[in-house]
C-alpha cells in the first residue's frame, strides 16, 4: 500500500491528507498527523 499526502480544497483551511492507495484505488483516508495546519484532524474525515 502506498501513501499520497494532499490537500483537502474543500473550504479555506486547506488541510492535509494521506490517501492510501492500493492497486490504483484510494482505500483510506485520514488527515496527516503533525502537518502544521490540522494536526491530524479535520472536519470532512
Amino acid at each position: 500500500m502506498k501513501k499520497v499526502q494532499t490537500t483537502c480544497n474543500y473550504c479555506a483551511i486547506d488541510c492535509n491528507l494521506d490517501f492510501y492507495v492500493e492497486d490504483n484505488r484510494i482505500v483510506k483516508t485520514v488527515p496527516t498527523k503533525g502537518y502544521p495546519v490540522n494536526d491530524g484532524f479535520s472536519s470532512g474525515a
